[in-house]
């Protein structure tokens, strides 16, 4: 069964969703501006205040 472009529409919509839910777990203040599934994945800006050291390593780690 080949996946359709509407079908990657969807997963790339809801992974950004995931990945959103998944950042405020760890920054509950954190901002998000999701944008349209792109060709290949999805594009959303991000900000988030990080005062501690351990918040800046747990950033760092989580965007490598």
């Amino acid at each position: 069964m080949a996946i359709q472009i509407d079908d990657l529409y969807k997963i790339r919509h809801s992974a950004a969703h995931v990945m959103a839910q998944a950042v405020l777990e760890l920054y509950p203040d954190a901002k998000f501006a999701i944008g349209p599934p792109i060709e290949n994945g999805f594009s959303t800006t991000t900000s988030i205040s990080v005062s501690t050291k351990r918040a800046r390593r747990a950033l760092s780690a989580a965007t490598t």
